[in-house]
């Protein structure tokens, strides 16, 4: 079977089409360029998450333009099928590249078997099972798996779900938030996913922006789950960030405002205006709920770019240190953000500052130490 060194060069090899979702700390497409400098190891992965590629793999049947039906059926979602890759990466978050040489073997060894064993001349059906019991396969959780759902079809130009619709009536308010516990998640991940569409003469968001003041917790905080993966309008950030506020000199003595800061944060991660979003990671890293590990964990997760900058950087990792937690957060925390390129230089610096507290300095001293135990 002729030799394949990329996973372009498989789904060509197939005669299929594709296309990639980064999975790790938000989902977002990764084009065809990107993918093939990864795989060539001429760049790190971007967004690594535990050290490893989170990968969704969209693929289908190659379109014959001569047929005069390509476009018909690219969007025909049953032409579709989808695997969930992840792989290892090194010390530089390079991809490892051995990996990834053993999952395209499983995958031509799988065809070479199906081909030995059945007439059939279906490729897809022949790797309909392939990832099942695959060691560099994974599980989206469902929320996750919604809003891979969502973009791949709003990417693809495909319909959305059928919860879409109802997302959309319910967010213009004509029932005042009634039975929002009958709302599917699926259909906030489509509404997130389609920001720009409009329902009567209103866009999403601009609905959002409107309505998300007097939104219930409950669907705020689901909300949150979807809007993380998409560019947010200044417009919407400031409504959201807006709402977080209010709640938190609300109950300025409660943690009660901490779930829904933590929302706000993880809500308006791809900000269109990074500085808007700094300034309000700040507020509440200055605030009685700077220390929950929720808030602590978005930021670090979702705006780690954020925490490049020294203003916004010091008070998190003073923080960082006052979590109930203790130690063991702050080593798990650091060793993420420090694996991220471009994460390691800010944080040393940070480290070396003279502002910082003796807290931070023994959590720092602690941290060094659980590295060198790791390395003997």
């Amino acid at each position: 079977m002729t030799k394949v060194n990329s996973i372009q060069q498989f789904f060509s090899f197939i005669n299929c089409d594709f296309q990639c979702f980064d999975m790790g700390r938000s989902i977002r497409p990764i084009d065809a360029q990107t993918l093939l400098k990864l795989e060539q190891t001429h760049i790190p992965c971007a967004t690594p998450f535990l050290q490893q590629l989170w990968l969704a793999i969209l693929f289908w049947p190659a379109q014959k333009e001569a047929t005069g039906h390509s476009h018909e059926r690219q969007n025909s979602p049953e032409q579709h099928h989808v695997w969930f890759l992840k792989l290892p990466l090194d010390e530089q978050a390079r991809l490892n590249l051995a990996a990834r040489d053993e999952f395209l073997h499983r995958l031509l060894d799988a065809l070479k078997q199906k081909s030995e064993s059945s007439q059939s001349a279906d490729t897809l059906n022949s790797l309909e099972n392939v990832m099942q019991d695959n060691p560099y396969g994974f599980q989206p959780r469902a929320e996750q798996l919604a809003n891979f759902h969502a973009l791949a079809y709003q990417h693809l130009k495909l319909p959305a779900s059928r919860f879409y619709v109802p997302a959309q009536v319910f967010f213009s308010a004509q029932d005042q938030f009634k039975h929002w516990e009958e709302l599917g998640f699926q259909g906030l991940a489509d509404l997130a996913a389609r920001l720009d569409e409009h329902y009567q003469d209103k866009s999403n968001t601009q609905w959002l922006s409107e309505t998300i003041s007097s939104l219930p917790v409950a669907p705020f905080l689901a909300l949150s789950q979807c809007l993380e993966n998409h560019s947010i309008s200044e417009t919407l950030c400031q409504a959201i960030f807006q709402r977080a506020t209010n709640e938190l000199h609300n109950h300025s003595t409660s943690r009660s405002a901490a779930p829904l800061c933590a929302a706000a944060i993880r809500a308006t991660a791809w900000c269109t205006r990074p500085e808007q979003a700094a300034h309000f990671i700040r507020q509440v890293l200055e605030s009685p709920v700077h220390n929950d590990i929720e808030i602590l964990a978005v930021i670090s997760g979702r705006c780690w770019l954020q925490l490049k900058q020294y203003e916004t950087l010091m008070p998190f990792l003073e923080s960082l240190t006052q979590t109930e937690h203790g130690q063991q957060a702050f080593n798990a925390v650091l060793s993420d953000l420090m694996f991220i390129p471009g994460m390691r230089e800010p944080i040393l610096q940070a480290f070396r500052s003279p502002e910082r507290s003796k807290q931070l300095s023994q959590a720092i001293g602690a941290f060094f130490s659980s590295l060198q135990q790791v390395r003997q």
